[in-house]
């Protein structure tokens, strides 16, 4: 998909992380279901653009993942070194 519109995006997010908290998801399924929220966001011109299904499809293709504090330390310093 092609971005289109970033405003919002965040929004979606934070109402996908609140939808999904007071429906008793895992953490792991929350985050799943933000995410795509903000990113099929993203994908549209406007704010709040999408429909419920839409977002299920994108949550489909999000995957959350356990970070290892090292992957972190890399992270730091590649950003240290631009």
């Amino acid at each position: 998909m092609t971005p289109r519109d970033h405003t919002g995006a965040g929004d979606s997010m934070t109402g996908g992380l609140a939808v999904a908290r007071t429906q008793g998801l895992s953490v792991s399924d929350a985050l799943r279901l933000a995410t795509a929220a903000g990113a099929l966001n993203v994908t549209r011109r406007g704010r709040g653009t999408g429909a419920a299904m839409d977002v299920d499809v994108f949550r489909d293709h999000v995957e959350v993942r356990k970070v290892d504090s090292a992957d972190l330390d890399l992270e730091a310093k590649r950003s240290a070194q631009q």
